[in-house]
């Protein structure tokens, strides 16, 4: 049976393994580390020219846990690490922030990217932020419904953050920190299957 791989699914693979890298050569080394590793399954990884440098290096970190607001830190942490954009970035419910330890994982459909130590404590913030609004609200406006409440909450209790709104939120955190908007983690990854061809 082949192995399949879907390419956003690879481009997690290496946005996992880069995350906390905190140099170009290191994140380019980790990336040639990932490519052996799925050759050694019979795929191919094919990269197109992608950025180099970290997504999350420490002094950005540190720039980020200045805007003293948890939900803010978060969302441009998520979007830095991850490069999802606003749309899946404001349908992030709790449940889809996993604490593993020392690292964060994020879930996204069935897409696992990770959020590195020294960020993990900025999302761990946010989730007990979220936490506190959830006691305050009225009795079943903060739930969300079946899949739980929001990570980033729009102005009635419960509800989505707008997209207008949660861009605009986005835009002042990261001018304010001087970050610049993240494209997806490693666009345009294409996974070929080796087995069989000779």
């Amino acid at each position: 049976m082949p192995l399949s791989v879907e390419p956003r699914q690879a481009a997690a693979v290496l946005q996992r393994h880069t995350i906390d890298a905190t140099t170009a050569a290191e994140v380019l080394t980790r990336v040639r580390t990932a490519q052996a590793g799925f050759f050694t399954a019979g795929l191919f990884l094919q990269l197109p020219r992608h950025r180099t440098e970290p997504r999350l290096a420490p002094a950005v970190v540190d720039r980020l846990r200045g805007l003293g607001s948890p939900a803010a830190a978060t969302a441009v942490t998520l979007w830095l690490a991850t490069g999802i954009g606003v749309d899946e970035l404001r349908g992030l419910r709790l449940r889809d922030l996993h604490d593993t330890g020392p690292d964060q994982h994020l879930a996204v459909g069935a897409v696992l990217y990770r959020v590195p130590a020294r960020a993990a404590g900025l999302l761990r913030a946010a989730v007990i932020e979220r936490h506190t609004q959830l006691t305050a609200e009225p009795r079943g406006h903060g739930s969300g419904g079946a899949d739980g409440p929001y990570l980033f909450t729009g102005a009635a209790p419960g509800s989505i953050a707008g997209r207008r709104s949660l861009q605009g939120f986005l835009d002042r955190a990261a001018a304010h920190t001087g970050v610049t908007p993240a494209p997806p983690s490693f666009p345009g990854v294409g996974v070929h299957d080796l087995r069989g061809t000779s």
